[in-house]
């Protein structure tokens, strides 16, 4: 979709959209449409990063705070779309359907997201140059909302994933942003971009399934049950071992591979359901991983606009939300008449 011009389009198309004044909270939604597409955290950065700090710079915006929105939006998505690799992981290894998982994320970044563009409509600032939106082919942007239409319809991923690849290479093709080669290369680049992740993900699996043969994961779930005395503590301790895996690994894809077999295990002791387990293991590997100085997404944002990760941080406003809102759900227990759904 980036090769036939689906990422400027989009962009370029919110930007003429929205009012100057809500530049920086536009900017944060259209990550968080992308996102939800595109299913990667990192391919949203990456993506619009560039566009955005441009627009930022030549607005004269606090570009600290731009690249804070543009990390939002794009694990707003990474925590929520149906195609994401971390939502397909937390959900196949706690053993939750997708769509329960979806729906239980959706209650907790949905306050948060919210919050988050109240505040970037109150301090993102109109700054002292106009907007400059680029130019846009409503029609390519039609990959984006084919992969989330057919997403949200329920349809196979592995379906959803070919259909976005076959549309955005058409379009691109008949608008002439792309030729037949430049699309089998884009398709080549992004497959190589996983293999990394895939050979680590069997690497972990064959570690994990050597640790529990030899009694690794029952000693771990009894040492971290013996300090959890409630429901409450365990999903706290799983939502910490999440995060904390995520941030020192600085993989979210990962952190939840290594985590959710011990989850389910803590899970089954506490009653908690598998949606639930999956749906905060999601969470705190996503928000954990995108509040670190070392992240990809973060290097990339702080390279671009010549600003320390500290800058970027404070203005972190849906990550922080995020994090304060799953754990308000798990203090007062606001999720349990939706988990008996």
């Amino acid at each position: 979709v980036t090769a036939a011009g689906g990422v400027d389009s989009t962009v370029n198309l919110g930007l003429s959209l929205i009012p100057a004044h809500f530049a920086v909270a536009g900017l944060f939604l259209i990550g968080c449409f992308i996102s939800v597409s595109m299913g990667t955290s990192m391919g949203t950065i990456a993506a619009m990063a560039p566009i955005a700090i441009n627009v930022a710079q030549g607005a004269h915006l606090n570009v600290a705070i731009v690249g804070a929105a543009v990390i939002g939006g794009s694990y707003f998505g990474d925590n929520l779309s149906m195609i994401s690799d971390t939502t397909i992981s937390a959900a196949e290894g706690c053993g939750s359907e997708m769509k329960d998982k979806f729906k239980m994320n959706f209650f907790i970044a949905l306050p948060a997201a919210i919050v988050a563009m109240i505040l970037y409509s109150v301090i993102g600032g109109t700054g002292s140059g106009a907007i400059k939106a680029g130019s846009y082919n409503i029609i390519e942007v039609l990959p984006y909302l084919i992969v989330l239409g057919a997403a949200l319809m329920g349809i196979n991923v592995a379906v959803v994933l070919f259909v976005g690849i076959l549309s955005a290479g058409i379009i691109g093709l008949c608008v002439g942003s792309c030729g037949f080669f430049d699309w089998i290369q884009a398709i080549g680049n992004g497959m190589s971009d996983m293999f990394s992740i895939s050979m680590v993900a069997i690497l972990v699996s064959g570690i994990i399934g050597l640790v529990r043969e030899y009694g690794g994961v029952e000693w771990l779930v009894e040492a971290i049950s013996d300090k959890i005395k409630s429901r409450r503590g365990a999903e706290y301790g799983i939502g910490l071992m999440s995060g904390i895996l995520s941030a020192a690994m600085v993989n979210n894809t990962i952190a939840i591979i290594v985590t959710c077999p011990i989850a389910k295990e803590i899970g089954a002791k506490y009653k908690i359901a598998p949606k639930r387990l999956a749906s905060l293991v999601d969470i705190f590997a996503c928000a954990f991983i995108s509040l670190m100085p070392h992240d990809g997404g973060m290097l990339m944002i702080t390279a671009l606009a010549n600003v320390s990760p500290l800058s970027v941080l404070k203005y972190s406003f849906y990550m922080f939300g995020l994090i304060i809102a799953t754990c308000v759900t798990i203090q007062f227990g606001l999720m349990l008449s939706l988990i008996h759904i």
